[in-house]
């Protein structure tokens, strides 16, 4: 299914700042000059090919790799353990939808960011909900929706519909986000020279013991991108409830 698939249909729903944030983190070439429409088709590309094998790619169309197949992996690389026993029971051909596997790679993320959160002190919380409250006024988001976040930020619990590590997840994928990777990374400063601008937010929610399998090109971006992606659903799923 080349187009109308959820990973589409998602980057269909995605604010042009969302799109602009995934060609950042999957490394689209000058997308501040193309419009919404090019760049959900360069990011259905781009996210597929950097997901999938190289060798199978050269006989894939550019669209052809299942978006429940990229989900798999990363719950699978995303999972408690070190070794393919670890890794999930899902499969190309089960049962299970995409969204389920979203949430199952959305819960192990979770865990990961609320040992962060709860290590941050709480002046160092308040200021980066003012600035992140800034800078989401700024892209458009609505000032009820802003401010679910700045609470779920300040006070580290969840605030109406936000939780807190969605909250902290939209906060660290602000330009004002980024500026905190010292303070949550300390020791680590060089996470960002590592991983790039596209995966230096994400280095921040993993122990360095995780980082052996991170060298892997693709797996630097498709983390970060499913991570993002779901995001865009969450914050899709609470705008439509909050009206």
């Amino acid at each position: 299914m080349p187009r109308g698939d959820v990973l589409w249909r998602r980057l269909e729903t995605a604010r042009p700042m969302e799109l602009q944030r995934l060609c950042e983190i999957v490394d689209v070439v000058d997308y501040r000059e193309k419009s919404p429409p090019v760049l959900v088709e360069e990011l259905s590309k781009e996210i597929r090919r950097t997901a999938g094998h190289t060798l199978p790619n050269l006989f894939r169309d550019a669209h052809d790799f299942a978006y429940k197949q990229m989900l798999i992996d990363v719950a699978d690389k995303m999972a408690p353990g070190w070794t393919f026993v670890s890794w999930t029971s899902y499969t190309l051909n089960d049962r299970h939808s995409e969204i389920e596997i979203e949430e199952t790679i959305w819960g192990y993320f979770e865990t990961a960011m609320e040992a962060k959160i709860r290590s941050l002190p709480e002046e160092a919380r308040e200021q980066l909900r003012k600035d992140t409250e800034n800078e989401l006024r700024n892209l458009g988001y609505s000032q009820t929706l802003v401010g679910q976040i700045g609470a779920a930020l300040a006070a580290g619990a969840t605030a109406g519909f936000v939780a807190p590590a969605l909250a902290y997840t939209i906060a660290l994928n602000t330009a004002s986000g980024l500026a905190w990777l010292n303070l949550w990374w300390v020791g680590h400063a060089s996470a960002a020279a590592v991983f790039g601008v596209g995966g230096g937010v994400f280095a921040l929610f993993y122990a360095p013991a995780l980082v052996w399998w991170l060298g892997n090109t693709a797996y630097r971006k498709t983390v970060p991108a499913a991570l993002y992606l779901i995001q865009i659903r969450k914050l899709r799923e609470i705008e439509a409830r909050l009206g």
